[in-house]
């Protein structure tokens, strides 16, 4: 189909947006740090997509993973009761209908990011994330994103979150840092927006995270490894 002008354009995206809400599944009560290995498709709702998903690859034969641990929903949700973030959500979801100002949209949203980022945080749940990673002394990890809105039929979410890494033997600060800065990624621009636009339920959006040992792939390395 060729678009001829700007107005065509808008017609066909909004065509092709979704009538209806979507509300991710979501399950804030299981708070059990779990290793990779151990989930499945049943634990999209605690860990999000790419955890769970991972998890069933980690079982096909002849695959190889890093493994690493997933981190649940219930943190990031009491992280943000906590401080009583989630109350601020809920207030600028609520305030963001048609005509709200896209500049005060986005001051609100680095806002809430700053102090998610800032905010105390569990030191029970950053002692155990620690030990955990330190149990590969001389390895750098990744903190990856998994929501329960990303690899999704119909939404994959690709690159609308972040992932941080940490260097090897992180101290507990820099493990602190990292966890809350893939939380407060729920609340990037883009994710909101990306979201918005499929009519995903803001509020029903959690994130869970995916600690890695992180693997570096030069592209030597993939260019010798191709097959013909």
């Amino acid at each position: 189909m060729c678009i001829r002008d700007s107005a065509e354009a808008e017609r066909s995206w909004v065509s092709r947006r979704p009538t209806a809400t979507s509300v991710p599944l979501l399950n804030t009560t299981d708070a059990r740090i779990r290793e990779v290995t151990s989930l499945g498709y049943a634990d999209v709702s605690v860990v999000g997509a790419k955890a769970a998903q991972l998890g069933v690859v980690t079982r096909v034969h002849g695959v190889v993973t890093p493994g690493g641990f997933a981190v649940p929903f219930a943190y990031y949700a009491r992280h943000l009761a906590s401080a009583h973030l989630d109350a601020f959500a809920a207030q600028l979801v609520a305030q963001d209908v048609d005509g709200f100002d896209a500049r005060e949209r986005a001051t609100k949203l680095a806002f809430l990011r700053g102090r998610i980022e800032q905010a105390p945080i569990d030191p029970a749940l950053v002692t155990e994330v620690r030990r955990r990673v330190m149990a590969l002394p001389g390895r750098r990890h990744i903190f990856r994103s998994s929501t329960n809105a990303e690899d999704l039929a119909g939404f994959n979410g690709a690159g609308l979150y972040e992932s941080i890494v940490v260097p090897a033997s992180p101290t507990e600060a820099q493990v602190a840092d990292a966890i809350r800065k893939v939380w407060a990624s729920v609340w990037l621009e883009r994710a909101y927006a990306e979201r918005g636009y499929y009519r995903v339920s803001h509020l029903d959006v959690a994130m869970a995270i995916l600690v890695q040992p992180f693997v570096s792939v030069s592209y030597t390395h993939l260019r010798a490894h191709e097959t013909v």
